[in-house]
C-alpha cells in the first residue's frame, strides 16, 4: 500500500515525464522550454525620475530578451512553459501563483501584464495536460 501511494505521488508530481512513455524527450523539452522562456524574458527593473514622480520600467539584460519583464513574471512564464513537459502539478501551481501575484502587484513594463496572463494560462494548461494524460493512461490500461 505504501509503494502504491508513493508511485501515485510520483506520477502526479512528475506528470508527463512518466505518463507519455518518452521520459527523456519530455525532460529535454521541459528544460529547453523553461530556459528559452527565461532568455526571452530576462530583464531588470529600472526606476527613473520624471517630473517629481518615479517611473518604473524594465530594461532588457541582453539583446536576446525581446520581451523583458521583472523576475517574478519571467519565472512564472518559465515555470508554465516547463510544466507542459515535466512536473506539471508543481510547476503549473507555481506559474498560476506567480502570474496572479504579478497581476495583482502591477508588474512593470510593456510586456508585464500580457506575460503574467500568459503565465496563468500556461499554468492552467499544465494542469489540463496532466489531467488528459492521466485519463488517457487509465482508459488505455484498466
Amino acid at each position: 500500500m505504501l509503494v502504491a501511494a508513493g508511485l501515485l505521488m510520483w506520477v502526479l508530481l512528475a506528470g508527463p515525464v512518466t505518463l507519455t512513455g518518452h521520459p527523456w524527450l519530455c525532460l529535454a523539452l521541459g528544460v529547453l522550454a523553461g530556459a528559452a522562456s527565461l532568455v526571452v524574458t530576462h530583464g531588470h527593473v529600472v526606476l527613473r525620475r520624471r517630473r517629481r514622480a518615479l517611473v518604473t520600467t524594465v530594461a532588457p539584460r541582453d539583446e536576446l530578451a525581446v520581451a523583458p519583464v521583472d523576475g517574478r513574471t519571467g519565472a512564472a512564464v518559465a515555470f508554465g512553459a516547463a510544466g507542459l513537459f515535466l512536473f506539471s502539478l508543481f510547476f503549473g501551481g507555481l506559474a498560476i501563483g506567480l502570474g496572479v501575484a504579478a497581476l495583482r502587484r502591477g508588474t512593470p513594463g510593456r510586456w508585464g501584464r500580457p506575460l503574467a496572463r500568459l503565465a496563468v494560462l500556461l499554468g492552467v494548461a499544465d494542469l489540463v495536460v496532466l489531467a488528459v494524460l492521466l485519463l488517457n493512461s487509465t482508459t488505455l490500461h484498466p
